[in-house]
């Protein structure tokens, strides 16, 4: 071996050794370091109507107030910015740790968000989360809601009187409430979704292997349910057309009115009215059995 390749050969062992101490200190640093958890309350002056909310490990809840604040339980380094920017209540959350500080990290401490408001009547809600937990309490109205989690939960109970979007991953979703002539939409992978006591235009439901529920649900126009291993319930639920596809799980419940019933399945058993009248039902699955009932 040539001495340039031994001399390169020697640096590169130095860089690794002296890089992997600067790396044990950080880790021995961080296994031993606790997150301490701060709170503090923002209180809320300027005019506002909208919220633009993007959080990661928080959860997030709205309540009722006599006072417009933000409430936070945080980390030093995992803190929330507020702000007020063109009528639009701005929370981020803010991430100050190095990188090296976030390796081994035990001591995960839960951070939350609580926004009080003195109003009940609001413009458009746009939340963002990771893997927070998301509460909106029936006390709002929002003209238009997107709400966006990873593998958190949404409880939504507020009114929406425009169209609404509702988007997770494993989390689950429920929506108790809404009541306009707009569209609902609802998409998570592996959680559950239940819209339930909702009036609306058209609703399109879409989950892999959660269950979904409609509960004293009226859909005006049409709804659309697609699911791949969970289950489709109907209890006192309607719309004036509806398609439903679902591979391995079961369709059962019951219809306000009647329908023009069309059903697909392979080896599952089939249960619905004959001779009905209304607008279309198609309900098409593989393995899972129909059993649907008009009232």
């Amino acid at each position: 071996m040539s001495k340039f390749f031994k001399a390169i050969l020697l640096i590169g062992i130095v860089v690794v050794i002296f890089g992997g101490v600067l790396l044990g200190i950080a880790i021995g640093t961080r296994a031993f370091a606790k997150d301490e958890t701060v709170s503090k309350e923002e209180f809320i002056e300027e005019v506002f109507n909208s919220f633009d909310i993007d959080l990661a490990i928080s959860d997030l809840k709205f309540e009722k107030s006599d006072v417009n604040k933000v409430a936070c339980n945080e980390r030093k380094k995992h803190y929330h910015e507020v702000k007020v920017e063109n009528e639009k209540l701005v929370i981020t959350f803010k991430d100050d740790y190095k990188w090296y500080e976030n390796i081994l990290k035990f001591d995960y401490k839960p951070t939350s968000v609580t926004v009080y408001l003195t109003e009940e009547n609001y413009d458009n809600l746009h939340i963002e989360s990771s893997t927070g937990d998301i509460v909106i309490p029936e006390d709002f109205t929002f003209n238009s809601a997107d709400i966006k989690v990873s593998t958190g939960d949404v409880d939504f109970k507020a009114n929406c009187l425009n169209d609404s979007t509702f988007k997770a991953s494993t989390g689950d979703i429920f929506i108790d409430g809404i009541n306009n002539t707009s569209d609902v939409k609802v998409e998570t992978s592996t959680g559950s979704i239940k819209v339930k006591n909702t009036n609306c235009k058209n609703v399109n439901l879409k989950v892999s292997t959660g269950k979904v529920t409609l509960e004293n649900t009226l859909v005006e126009e049409h709804a659309e349910i697609k699911t791949s291993t969970g289950n489709v319930v109907f209890t006192d639920a309607d719309a004036n057309t509806l398609n439903v596809i679902t591979s391995t799980g079961s369709v059962k419940g019951n219809l306000k009115t009647g329908k023009n019933f069309e059903t697909e399945t392979s080896t599952g058993k089939v249960s619905v009215p004959t001779g009905s009248t209304g607008g279309l039902c198609h309900i098409k699955t593989s393995t899972g059995d129909i059993k649907i009932e008009v009232k």
